[in-house]
């Protein structure tokens, strides 16, 4: 029995000693990502096993983030998170920024990434690493989108065609200036037609006439290209006429982050279709 006792004692005593620290390792950050392009941005870097609540809209990765918490879309189920005991809240573009106050009140970490072009991707992911605890995780991202930025945007001093993008429409909203949908653009090898409008004007068909795009495309879900093309006077404009209307994948245009990449991967193959004919 004494033996049996003296057993049990060392064996707490190991635990205490070595489990902490190993524990620690793998569960230093209890992360909620609160909009999409984080949880994308969190697993493209490796701290996707460090989530553990996403918010209502994530969809990706898919079977990854299968069965995790959910807790709310633009309004935040704040009672579900308290209860979850995060380290830190991971936000884009100040999409939740209206909350800060309240974090800060209720000691909550919450941290905004800042991504406005595609040259802020690489950035921001390094920032994320480093504040996680491990800026090296985000090494191996970070070179590959190098790569395949420099792939992709080698001047090979083709004809740059101008593009018009509809995020929305009814009304019909397009893809301005100062933001990642024209930054994606840019970086394709095309050029914005609406780039010195506001970020996301509401624009009519007159707007659309007058700038006379190569290429249009639709960046939400469900577009019907052929509606489009039908729209009045709109079989004057260069990309119904030569059947230039192409539709997107919202998600990786939308969402700053990593799947970007295959934004301006797409475009480029729009574009390339163009130069073909």
């Amino acid at each position: 029995m004494k033996n049996k006792l003296i057993a049990i004692v060392f064996l707490l005593l190991f635990c205490s000693i070595i489990s902490p620290n190993s524990l620690k390792a793998e569960t230093s950050n209890r992360i909620i990502s609160l909009i999409p392009s984080s949880t994308e941005m969190l697993f493209s870097i490796g701290f996707g096993r460090e989530i553990i609540a996403v918010s209502n809209y994530c969809n990706y990765p898919s079977k990854e983030i299968e069965g995790l918490p959910r807790i709310g879309d633009q309004n935040l189920n704040i009672e579900k998170i308290l209860s979850l005991k995060p380290t830190i809240l991971v936000d884009t573009n100040g999409i939740h920024k209206r909350y800060e106050e309240l974090f800060q009140k209720l000691k909550l970490n919450y941290l905004n990434l800042s991504i406005k072009s595609i040259e802020d991707v690489p950035l921001e992911a390094s920032r994320l690493a480093e504040i996680l605890g491990d800026k090296t995780k985000a090494d191996d991202f970070i070179k590959k989108w190098n790569l395949e930025i420099s792939k992709l945007t080698t001047n090979n001093d083709k004809k740059i065609p101008s593009i018009y993008m509809e995020i929305w429409n009814n009304p019909i909203q397009a893809v301005g200036g100062n933001n990642i949908m024209n930054s994606i653009i840019l970086a394709a090898g095309g050029e914005n037609v609406l780039a010195k409008q506001n970020d996301y004007p509401v624009i009519n068909s007159e707007i659309l006439m007058v700038a006379n795009p190569d290429i249009i495309i639709l960046a939400y879900p469900d577009a019907d290209i052929e509606s489009v093309k039908k729209r009045p006077g709109w079989k004057i404009i260069n990309a119904v006429k030569n059947n230039r209307v192409f539709s997107i994948n919202q998600d990786t245009i939308v969402r700053p982050g990593p799947r970007n990449i295959e934004a301006i991967r797409e475009i480029n193959k729009f574009i390339n279709k163009v130069e073909e004919k």
